[in-house]
């Protein structure tokens, strides 16, 4: 890489770190009062959660923190260094990503000129793309393990280099004591294997052009990587809950609360984001260019399935566009680098020093207004900004009556926050357990039935409710493109059914 492209680099991660911290501080996670609240109790404890202590509806059921670790680490830092360095380091973290990203594009694709241009205008999209679902939140710290599995996986089918594989049980134990978003890695891991196995037969029957290049193990390589898949699989069972993680996960079956949560819900439900959207319309673009343009050939065949396995898991829950955007970088950076850079002479401003510095400079300017702009607090929970979305002088008033003890029906969103700052009264559900059943269906349906018309005073009286503390659904109002082509209809205000407190 010259030099002045590694320049451009070095500013172009300034950049995102700044956009990645103002995206910190710009909202409260509704579950990080809870994840501070298990590691707290992890740390006093010197032990992981067992049973439920957090809901009344749920008390006493059994349950597993797949997030035990991060939650303990989380705590300590939060306790120790505050709210700020605990955001700095989730920034870090998504930052890590990048730099582990380009530094196997670079490495691998030599980019230069136009491709390397092309590569960072991506990132800077797939980055706001990625911003609804980053910030203090557990699942950054599986997207940078999932982009680690990915590359050890993409390095082994370039090199065949063995040594590689001994990182796979260590990433593995690593990964199921953070989150639970391991158990796509193994998918990914033995998806691998299949792939391996039936490639070239379904590229030779199914492909009639020159343009896929099917790279696959040998017999000898591919025995050496089921071994280490089989450990790898193996190792997540290391955890303070065995087994019981797998039994705990596959015990509950209902899908309501995938379709009643936001982040659950496909990239196309309002709202929308734009970002992700244009993503992966430019991501449609280079497979059709891939089809239809007898020039491009030699596409890593498993960049594709990869690309296409994960763009599929973004139709079944936006939070997962995070991975679709690590997953499909390495293809989007051979397509543009066989289609333009190969075909096209560098554009004349990508060697005018002046362009370049101008570039530089914008990029530098925006991230002091960013830092400049960013809520930096230590108090998130009383912080005047995160308040307008939280209830913090409600819960101050809650506080000040006489009585202590409250049967309270609140807000879903909001019971992290009461778990952490109300600790001492129980709540009626959090983020945490969506799919538990009580009463023959899960939670979340029960917390749905107050705000079915006709039923709010029958589930009052059915769980003795004396207290209610909910948020009104806010009015949705949408664009012409959303409601001449997406069909989408403003939704007005809608007051919930229910007495306020």
């Amino acid at each position: 890489m010259s030099k002045k492209n590694k320049t451009l680099l070095i500013i172009f991660y300034i950049f995102l770190f700044s956009v990645l911290i103002k995206n910190s501080f710009s909202y409260l996670d509704p579950d990080l009062g809870w994840h501070l609240k298990v590691g707290q109790f992890v740390s006093e404890t010197k032990s992981v959660a067992w049973e439920e202590n957090y809901n009344y509806t749920l008390e006493g059921e059994k349950w597993v923190d797949h997030e035990w670790l991060l939650n303990f680490l989380s705590f300590e830092i939060y306790n120790r260094f505050g709210y700020v360095v605990l955001s700095l380091l989730f920034s870090f973290v998504a930052l890590l990503v990048f730099v582990l990203l380009n530094n196997f594009l670079l490495k691998k694709k030599r980019l230069s000129g136009l491709g390397f241009f092309l590569m960072l205008m991506l990132e800077v999209l797939g980055c706001f793309g990625i911003l609804a679902h980053i910030g203090v939140r557990m699942q950054v710290f599986t997207i940078l393990l999932f982009l680690s599995l990915v590359l050890i996986i993409n390095e082994y089918l370039l090199t065949k280099n063995k040594r590689l594989l001994y990182f796979l049980p260590f990433l593995f134990v690593f990964w199921a004591n953070l989150h639970a978003g391991f158990l796509l890695g193994l998918f990914i891991l033995w998806l691998f294997l299949i792939f391996n196995i039936f490639a070239p037969l379904i590229v030779r029957r199914f492909v009639k052009r020159d343009c896929i290049k099917i790279d696959v193990l040998a017999k000898e390589e591919l025995r050496t990587f089921v071994i280490f898949a089989f450990v790898s699989s193996l190792a997540t069972i290391l955890t303070p809950y065995h087994i019981n993680y797998f039994l705990f996960i596959f015990k509950y079956s209902d899908t309501f609360y995938l379709t009643h949560i936001l982040e659950w819900l496909p990239m196309w439900y309002a709202p929308i984001n734009y970002y992700q959207l244009f993503y992966e319309v430019i991501f449609f673009v280079a497979v059709i260019m891939l089809v239809i343009d007898k020039k491009i050939h030699k596409i890593n065949f498993w960049y594709i399935v990869l690309s296409f396995l994960l763009l599929l898991t973004t139709f079944k829950a936006r939070r997962n566009f995070p991975l679709f955007f690590v997953a499909s970088m390495p293809f989007f950076v051979e397509v543009a680098k066989v289609s333009m850079s190969f075909k096209l002479k560098p554009v004349w401003f990508l060697k005018n020093n002046f362009v370049i510095f101008f570039i530089s400079a914008c990029m530098l300017c925006s991230s002091v207004f960013l830092l400049l702009e960013t809520n930096f607090t230590n108090e998130p929970f009383s912080n005047e900004r995160f308040c307008r979305s939280n209830p913090c002088v409600l819960l101050t008033k809650i506080k000040e009556l006489p009585k202590k003890d409250w049967t309270v029906y609140n807000g879903y969103t909001w019971g992290g926050y009461f778990i952490w700052q109300w600790s001492e009264n129980k709540i009626f559900l959090d983020g945490r357990l969506p799919m538990l059943l009580k009463n023959g269906q899960t939670i979340m349906e029960e917390y749905y039935d107050f705000q079915e018309e006709g039923r709010a005073a029958e589930m009052l009286e059915k769980y003795a409710i004396d207290l209610v503390v909910d948020v009104n659904s806010r009015a949705k109002n949408y664009n012409w493109f959303e409601k001449n082509f997406l069909g989408l209809k403003d939704v007005p205000l809608k007051k919930r059914n229910l007495e306020k407190f």
